[in-house]
């Protein structure tokens, strides 16, 4: 989510849009993962490739499925993930060893999260392609149990739903126009809005 540029135009819109972001994930959450919800996004941790997809699938099809009905074109906004794979360590495991003060602050330590998969991850999702999902190296190299790897750069979470497929890429493409008739109001450049439209396309085109 750009939020940086949105919340330099409405501090207001980008509320909504987090808060719509976290209203998704919150469902779509089970035993299996682990919610740290960031500024402008959040990061899951899994521990299946299994409970990641679904996941994904589940969070990504109800914003497609709000992105598709909102008429408002100013009220959409675009998704995006990354995925990695790697140890972390969960801030939960601080323990007065550790840091005394820090592990008196049960809210404080539940909210941190190390590791290089965290810097991957917030890597990756600069290459996702709008309502896109980047699989970075680590994770199409290694995963958790065999054949648990990502085999692509980017994972198709619309796979056996191209009425769904065709009809978030229908709804980017008439807010991408939307953005070109407004990129000054938005600030958002007419070379990064083609760009992501481009990738948007061949993302979607892909995964029919």
């Amino acid at each position: 989510m750009g939020t940086r540029s949105t919340m330099a135009i409405s501090l207001e819109r980008a509320t909504n849009h987090i808060i719509r972001l976290h209203a998704s994930i919150i469902p779509a959450l089970d035993g299996n993962l682990k919610f740290y919800p960031m500024l402008d996004g959040a990061y899951i941790t899994a521990s299946s490739k299994a409970s990641l997809e679904t996941f994904l699938r589940a969070v990504f099809s109800k914003l497609a499925s709000e992105f598709v009905q909102q008429k408002d074109v100013f009220n959409r906004f675009i998704p995006k993930a990354s995925v990695s794979f790697g140890p972390v360590v969960h801030g939960d495991a601080i323990t007065s060893d550790v840091n005394q003060a820090v592990s008196d602050q049960e809210k404080i330590k539940n909210s941190l999260l190390f590791g290089i998969p965290v810097i991957s991850a917030n890597e990756g999702e600069k290459k996702a392609p709008p309502f896109g999902i980047f699989i970075d190296n680590s994770a199409r190299m290694f995963g958790p149990k065999p054949g648990d790897k990502f085999p692509f750069v980017w994972y198709n979470w619309t796979k056996n739903n191209s009425e769904l497929s065709t009809n978030i890429s229908n709804s980017i493409d008439e807010y991408f126009e939307w953005c070109k008739k407004n990129q000054n109001t938005i600030t958002y450049s007419l070379d990064r809005i083609q760009a992501h439209s481009a990738m948007a396309k061949e993302y979607f085109q892909v995964n029919k």
